[in-house]
């Protein structure tokens, strides 16, 4: 499958994934969706702004388990998970550039710091908002947000249990259960999923597989009504990853080549603990609602990773049971009735991150490799310790006033950050402690015009700035704090239905202006130190477009599809002492697209159904690195599933395919730490490029039964 036919196929259908509940069978109209993009509930298609809406029915049908999966569901949005399990996104050329955040996680409207990649479940939908989202979400949202909406304990009795097993010795189980507590004052829903991969990456050395995987979670809700304008919910959630973590790197003479093996000379290893606790206070009187949701969230992690990547290197290096930590948060706010022209939303935040990280700070001996002969791994524990302690302030308003058929919208966010670090210094390389303080305080305005015309089309011009603080480089006093970065978007767009709400579509232009942009990067020291360091590198200007649209042709019949276009450059940008400009930005691939088409037919009179779906996706080249030597070609991902159950929804027989073509593409790619650029006549480099490979063709089958 050809870049060609998916851009057919695009101009035809448009768009994944866009704001539907699945289909109504009745009318073969498109239900919409319900958001709080806005943290007020309003129909996706009210919204004046890009925002993408994947329902439940949507993430169970495309087979949506993981962060990529969501990443090749949307135009102009990458994102994956590195192999130290902590995200990469770019959303239009925003975002996430090693160690930095970029774009937003949410857990029920608490930002998540900790577990973004954990395996997704007993989610009722996922909002992204494409844009910097600073004036409600504030700092680490300057490209964007992710909200994962969880299901709520329902009323009645009932639940689900699923069963999966396929490729790799892949399996799955997963339930969950309603259970009423007290009528009409107290509810619960209790969850659980554990999942299991023997991994594609093979170490050929001690003949292990390094991407293996075991996943459990567990996830209690209660819902309380003490009285009739009081509402409390209360969630907690456990999960624990042992994976093989770290630095799963293959390596190859070219990214052109992609192997599924590496040889490493430990049996590296990733264990991470999460608890996290969520109590949210809704008190309705009748001039608005008032709102207060706090949150604590614990993470304890141990890894050991093999950094030299090789079978006769001499480092390898462990977190020493010491990596941990705590993030608090508090938001209160007061969101205005429906009544009159003016709704509004105000509020302040605080968030507070305790974290005890383990920086690369370590001396290497380049000449390792030239040994004859293996020579005893020297581990080292404390090769970084330090501590470091975030915190964030922040007030916001946000409010749209309602005259005929325009909109006006404006909200403004104040914020105050503080990093606080100290570095204990590390025996073992000779780095010396230091402490370092950094505080910034920014402005973030945001405005929309909109208008609503007469066939419920929505058309919007929005301006909007976000931005990502800056923080502390522990890993060296030479060079202690980095700069916040900042994005200055202006998107203009139009949205809503047609053919009797049959088909819904959303086009939207954006011209973001990014500067003062942060890069993680491993350098060299003269004293023969490595270290890694976030830098401000410069800036950079994106443009382009997305169109997307959902169309069903009848009952039985729905198409899908979207295209995006992204140009982004940097206009200025400096890094290891070397100029840029001109160059584009990695992980900003210029075109993406993607098709689908999901069916469902009953059978055997009715009394049963049969229901199909195919995704295709294509995503346009794109570069790893500042220079643009380390090329990601352009790849077509295909995906299909099969369903047969019971009309009445009482269980459902289904196999998934993902990949089915069996493409080879790059998830994390890099260059080695001793990297010259030196190349052969055919520019190839021996032994520099590092990358984690894609998922190979994938098959699942599942059983799921409801009760």
């Amino acid at each position: 499958m050809g870049r060609g036919f998916l851009l057919g196929a695009s101009a035809i259908a448009f768009a994944v994934g866009l704001p539907i509940e699945g289909y109504n069978q009745a009318s073969a109209q498109i239900d919409e969706i319900i958001v709080t993009s806005r943290k007020r509930a309003e129909s996706v298609l009210d919204v004046p702004l890009s925002v993408t809406a994947l329902s439940s029915g949507t993430i169970e049908s495309a087979g949506i388990t993981n962060l990529e999966d969501i990443g090749l569901f949307i135009p102009n949005v990458n994102l994956n998970v590195r192999s130290d399990n902590e995200p990469n996104v770019v959303i239009r050329g925003v975002g996430a550039f090693g160690n930095t955040q970029g774009v937003g996680f949410y857990i029920d409207d608490v930002q998540n710091f900790t577990d973004q990649s954990t395996r997704l479940a007993e989610l009722e939908r996922i909002e992204v908002i494409k844009g910097p989202q600073g004036t409600l979400y504030g700092g680490s949202n300057v490209g964007g947000a992710v909200k994962f909406v969880l299901k709520e304990p329902g009323e009645e009795f009932s639940g689900y249990f699923v069963g999966e097993g396929g490729s790799r010795d892949t399996g799955a189980v997963l339930g969950a259960a309603d259970i009423p507590l007290v009528e009409g004052k107290l509810y619960s829903r209790l969850s659980f999923f554990a999942e299991h991969t023997d991994g594609f990456i093979d170490n050929n050395f001690l003949d292990t597989n390094v991407d293996h995987s075991d996943e459990v979670g567990v996830r209690l809700a209660l819902r309380a009504h003490p009285t009739d304008n009081l509402r409390i919910d209360l969630s907690s959630r456990f999960i624990y990853l042992d994976d093989g973590g770290f630095f799963q790197f293959v390596r190859h003479d070219a990214f052109d080549e992609i192997p599924r093996d590496n040889q490493l000379s430990e049996d590296v290893f990733f264990e991470r603990l999460i608890v996290g606790n969520i109590l949210k206070f809704n008190y309705d009187a009748s001039f608005g609602t008032f709102t207060s949701i706090s949150s604590h969230t614990y993470r304890h992690s141990d890894f050991l990773f093999d950094i030299d990547e090789d079978s006769i290197r001499l480092f390898a290096f462990s977190a020493g049971d010491r990596d941990e930590t705590d993030v608090y948060t508090q938001e209160l706010r007061f969101t205005s009735n429906e009544d009159g022209p003016l709704k509004y939303v105000a509020g302040l935040y605080f968030v507070r991150i305790e974290d005890q990280p383990l920086f690369l700070n370590v001396d290497i001996d380049l000449n390792a490799d030239m040994l004859p002969i293996p020579v005893p791994t020297i581990f080292v524990k404390d090769f970084g310790k330090t501590t470091l302690v975030e915190t964030q302030y922040a007030a916001f308003f946000n409010g749209s006033y309602t005259h005929n058929n325009w909109e006006l919208g404006f909200g403004a966010r104040v914020n105050h950050a503080v990093s606080d670090g100290k570095s204990f210094g590390s025996p073992a390389t000779g780095a010396l402690p230091f402490d370092t303080l950094l505080k910034d305080t920014v402005f973030l305005p945001k405005a929309t015009l909109s208008y609503s015309f007469e066939n419920d089309l929505l058309g919007y011009f929005a301006y909007a700035r976000g931005f990502e603080p800056g923080g502390l480089n522990l890993t060296s006093e030479d060079r202690p704090v980095f700069k916040p970065e900042f994005a200055n978007s202006f998107e203009l767009g139009l949205k809503g239905p047609l053919l009797d709400q049959r088909l819904i579509f959303n086009v939207a232009a954006f011209y973001i202006k990014y500067r003062d942009r942060q890069f993680e990067s491993r350098i060299f020291l003269p004293d023969g130190r490595v270290i890694e360091a976030v830098d401000n590198i410069g800036e950079s200007t994106n443009f382009g477009f997305e169109a997307d649209a959902t169309f069903q042709a009848n009952d039985n019949w729905l198409f899908g599809g979207s295209v995006g276009y992204l140009h982004s450059e940097w206009d200025s940008a400096v890094f290891d002492g070397m100029r840029f400009d001109g160059n584009t930005p990695p992980d900003s691939p210029e075109v993406t697209a993607t098709a689908y088409v999901d069916t469902n037919f009953p059978v055997f009179e009715g009394n049963y159904t049969v229901s199909t779906r195919i995704d295709a996706t294509y995503r346009g080249s794109s570069f790893w690195d500042i220079a643009n030597r380390a090329q990601q070609d352009a790849y077509q991902i295909v995906n299909g599933r099969l369903a047969f159950g019971d009309t009445d929804g009482n269980w459902e027989i289904s196999v998934r395919a993902s990949n089915i073509l069996d493409q080879e593409y790059i998830t994390e790619g890099a260059f080695d730490f001793e990297d010259t650029g030196a190349v052969d006549a055919l520019g190839r480099c021996d032994r520099c490029h590092l990358s984690v490979p894609g998922e190979p063709r994938t098959i699942i089958g599942s059983l799921r039964v409801n009760f």
